[in-house]
């Protein structure tokens, strides 16, 4: 039985056997290795797989720059939900990691066997295999560090690229593309109705109905941004809806030169600065004014023409502002300016109102209705869309169209006259909400003050000292329109009362626009993970110079590299010179174990052996085999537990 354990132990050969030290064995002069087994050359010994596995990682990394550059701003309603762009780089970037991979793996084999080649030591050896395992190693590389150790540091660069990939692409909320509807309904009317009474000899407006008083109350508290009260509307939809408004028809703006502080101080002056109530002061302080609008009801029946040639009822506004330059000294009563005043007339009519509807399903704090966007001026950010310009010619608001007339005819002449108005409610309500003024005043003690009422405060645009009268008013035109459309829309659809007479459930075409997930590209993380991508590139091409010295396909397998140093259990006359596979498919079958040899003259050492040489070093707890531990304990010291 020992001889037959001993006989694979005694067939082992050493070096000085097979290769005897003679001068024909080793001369001076290197001989051509001619094993045909041995084949070096710049084809036969093309890396195919690592440059391959190179190639593909710059083809995956250009495929997420097409994916990142294709859907930069792209909805996500236009991408396929399953395979988002996420989801594609996360794959392209898990196959660039394993080409990477597969292409380090081959570089360091090669590198590592031309440096045998070349002739190295066993401890350079071992610590360039130890780089493409051990970051310690690799860490403490310092002047030992090589193409191998840089190949094996790019393993752990490669996760740069990744972290630059995940921060190119982002997604935001922003309105999706348009699709056109035709099933938008909403109530709107044609006509004013009834929207308050008249009272005393003179028609003078004195009473809003409760539909009318809501309407303004909504109104003056929504900021623009009225109740929904439209079905059919899923997103931000953009609609025109015809109903009751006016047609703004003004004058030409009258431009006049002021000076008012050199005229008040010599009025002042002449009725006595300490005479209050002398008739002149008072004549003065009324006589200038900064800034007024009023509003003021012509009723006609259209039995007549009245003093203007026409013969409907109609609502006249009339418009002042006034802008002044004081002088830098405050002291200084002098401040010349410009006085400008129009003459409106509001003339019922159908007008086609510009709507906005937001409308979302999940929670939006916008949700509601608003006027002045259309379809062509919701993509122009260079305007005020919420606030066009009123339009002279037109004869309304920018975005807002007169459809036709629609003229109401009423008179309040008498006692036997019906005292409800369609127009007096109007008339009262833009009194009360709209109109104001400001009057100038001066007092030789106090200095120039006004008195201002109703819109005058907003419309002011700055603070002059005391005895400063450079007081300038803004332009309020653009802004009375505006108002005046909202109100009236509010009026026209009429959600708080019955007054929707004449084209209740009305459909309206409309282009609607929803908020959705786009995906949004950082150009500068995806050429990041690119450079960073070619730098790994770039740390791994030198492990692959020289490939076309070595004569066959290598790798850093432990079979291949033990049958390098001649192990005696891989010996084969055959497959010695040959590649790994040839040698496992001469000696793959033979069986062997790892324990302790216990024959021959590698007795008791822990190495690799035919099963028959070799004592099982640590048994199972309980096994029979359990009690010889203690023994081998004993012979092999701290090497056994």
């Amino acid at each position: 039985m020992d001889a037959q354990r001993k006989e694979p132990l005694e067939q082992i050969r050493s070096v000085d056997d097979q290769y005897q030290h003679s001068e024909k064995a080793f001369s001076d002069t290197e001989k051509a290795f001619s094993d045909p087994q041995w084949a070096p050359g710049f084809i036969a010994r093309f890396p195919w797989l690592g440059f391959g596995a190179l190639f593909t990682a710059l083809l995956c990394s250009a495929a997420s720059i097409v994916t990142l550059l294709v859907s930069n701003g792209k909805s996500q309603t236009d991408w396929p939900q399953r395979l988002a762009p996420n989801v594609i780089l996360s794959g392209l970037n898990s196959i660039v990691n394993i080409c990477f991979g597969i292409a380090i793996g081959n570089g360091i084999a090669i590198a590592w066997w031309r440096k045998t080649l070349k002739g190295a030591t066993i401890d350079d050896l071992h610590r360039s295999w130890a780089f493409s395992s051990s970051f310690k190693d690799l860490a403490l590389s310092g002047k030992y560090f090589n193409f191998i150790a840089l190949a094996a540091l790019t393993t752990k660069l490669t996760i740069i690229d990744s972290m630059l990939l995940q921060r190119a692409t982002t997604t935001v909320i922003a309105v999706d593309r348009p699709i056109n509807v035709t099933d938008v309904n909403g109530l709107s009317n044609d006509t004013i109705p009834i929207t308050g009474r008249v009272q005393g000899r003179t028609p003078t407006p004195g009473l809003l109905t409760t539909t009318l008083n809501q309407d303004l109350i909504v109104w003056s508290n929504s900021g623009g941004l009225f109740p929904n009260f439209f079905t059919g509307c899923n997103g931000l939809c953009l609609l025109h809806v015809p109903g009751a408004g006016f047609e703004i028809d003004c004058s030409a703006p009258d431009s006049a030169a002021i000076n008012y502080g050199p005229a008040l101080q010599s009025a002042v002056a002449a009725a006595g600065s300490d005479n209050a109530t002398n008739q002149s002061l008072a004549d003065a302080i009324y006589d200038y004014s900064l800034f007024n609008i009023t509003f003021d009801a012509v009723y006609n029946d259209g039995a007549y023409s009245d003093n203007e040639g026409l013969n409907y009822s109609r609502i006249m506004m009339n418009v002042l502002y006034t802008s002044a330059q004081g002088s830098e000294n405050d002291s200084d009563a002098n401040c010349p300016g410009t006085r400008v005043s129009q003459t409106c007339q509001l003339r019922p009519a159908v007008i086609n109102y510009p709507v906005t509807i937001q409308n979302y399903t999940g929670p939006h704090s916008l949700n509601g209705i608003s006027l002045g966007i259309n379809t062509s001026s919701y993509w122009d950010f260079t305007k005020d869309t919420t606030l066009g310009n009123y339009d002279r010619e037109a004869k309304q608001q920018e975005g807002f169209e007169v459809l036709r007339y629609n003229d109401v005819y009423e008179a309040h002449r008498g006692a036997g006259d019906p005292t409800e108005s369609h127009l007096a409610g109007i008339v009262l309500g833009l009194q009360m909400y709209l109109a104001g003024g400001a009057d100038l005043s001066f007092d030789g003690t106090v200095g120039f003050r006004i008195q201002q009422t109703g819109l005058a405060p907003t419309q002011l645009t700055n603070s002059p000292g005391a005895f400063n009268c450079g007081f300038q008013y803004g332009n309020p035109m653009n802004e009375l329109v505006h108002k005046i459309n909202q109100i009236m829309f509010l009026v026209a659809t009429d959600v708080f009362g019955p007054n929707v007479d004449q084209t209740s459930g009305r459909n309206h075409d409309a282009v609607v626009y929803r908020d959705n997930i786009h995906y949004v590209t950082n150009t500068k993380f995806m050429w990041g993970a690119f450079a960073s991508l070619l730098v790994c590139v770039l740390c791994v091409l030198p492990t692959y110079y020289g490939y076309w010295q070595l004569g066959r396909k290598v790798t850093l397998g432990p079979f291949e590299i033990a049958n390098a140093f001649r192990a005696p259990m891989l010996e084969h006359p055959v497959a010695s010179n040959g590649v790994v596979e040839d040698l496992l498919e001469e000696v793959g079958g033979r069986r062997v174990k790892y324990g302790e040899i216990i024959t021959g003259d590698a007795n008791g050492r822990l190495a690799i052996a035919d099963p028959q040489a070799v004592k099982r070093v640590h048994p199972k707890i309980g096994s029979p085999h359990a009690k010889i531990s203690e023994k081998a304990g004993s012979m092999f010291g701290k090497s056994h537990t």
